[in-house]
């Protein structure tokens, strides 16, 4: 499947637009609007355009329900879109607790992780961006964000595209598949994830699920460092770069291990034996104190 390319003035205009109205919500819902207002010269002391502002934004606050705390988490995103994406999860999760289970994303090892996904960004691209419902984006985005989140090596996803893409130029294959990765699946896709969670969160809190609503896997974390096991986002978290972590994985004793559990044991490993390229290996001896490789 070829991206096809969003005029990238256009999406930049509709999030700051949607940034500045948020903004002024959160400050009409804070009760500071005004004083915001005054440190403006266009609206200040009252003005006639200041207390039209004003109006306008109590006006479209009426149709608002999620609290401030929810929008502050996606201040790019309007406040009308993630309060119909709230009304939509509502509806559906108010039916039973086993459909509210079932909007819950997956954990990226789940064997159902990609349904999931593709689902959720089916509800998001059209609630929130507003695209067709014929567009399928949703199912290659939910595609690829499974293979990063596991760990695959970029290369391999290039690889795959490559061999999808056979009718095209490499190099433009190439470009596309890393500007994917980069912007649709750790950006756009974090993006998405981070309000669908927020969103789903507020109406498991209000149905009386708090205890689903407090174990929400963090896909938008796994979205933006490409790993979902403890153990590879423990040696990450020791500055480890994802290629190294995501190699030594495998190696560990557990998929588990804690950050402090994943040093010791890497303190420990004999990864001179585990014939990976010298920079990863240079990466690792760097950590932990060794000689450079030679």
């Amino acid at each position: 499947m070829r991206v096809v390319k969003q005029p990238e003035s256009q999406r930049t205009e509709i999030d700051h637009v949607d940034a500045v109205f948020g903004r002024l919500l959160h400050e009409h819902f804070s009760g500071a609007l005004p004083k915001m207002l005054n440190r403006i010269p266009a609206f200040g002391d009252a003005t006639p355009a200041s207390l039209a502002l004003q109006n306008a934004i109590a006006e479209a606050a009426l149709d608002i329900t999620l609290p401030a705390s929810v929008l502050r988490i996606s201040p790019n995103i309007s406040p009308h879109r993630q309060q119909a994406l709230y009304q939509i999860l509502h509806s559906r999760a108010a039916v039973s607790s086993d459909i509210a289970k079932a909007l819950v994303p997956k954990h990226p090892s789940d064997r159902d992780a990609y349904q999931s996904y593709a689902e959720i960004l089916e509800i998001c691209h059209r609630v929130i961006e507003g695209r067709p419902d014929t567009s399928r984006l949703h199912r290659f985005l939910a595609l690829i964000a499974v293979f990063w989140m596991r760990g695959r090596p970029l290369p391999q996803i290039v690889q795959n595209q490559l061999r999808r893409n056979l009718e095209r130029d490499r190099r433009e294959v190439v470009r596309d598949t890393l500007e994917l990765v980069e912007k649709r699946v750790r950006y756009q896709c974090v993006r998405l994830f981070s309000c669908y969670g927020a969103v789903l969160a507020e109406v498991l809190q209000d149905i009386g699920l708090p205890e689903i609503a407090n174990s929400l896997p963090s896909i938008p974390l796994f979205l933006e460092l490409g790993a979902s096991d403890r153990t590879t986002l423990s040696l990450m978290s020791h500055h480890l770069s994802r290629a190294t972590a995501t190699r030594l994985t495998p190696r560990a004793p557990s998929r588990d291990l804690g950050p402090e559990e994943a040093l010791e044991w890497l303190r420990q490993a004999p990864v001179e034996t585990y014939r990976l390229p010298a920079l990863l290996l240079e990466e690792i001896l760097e950590l932990r104190g060794d000689k450079s490789v030679e």
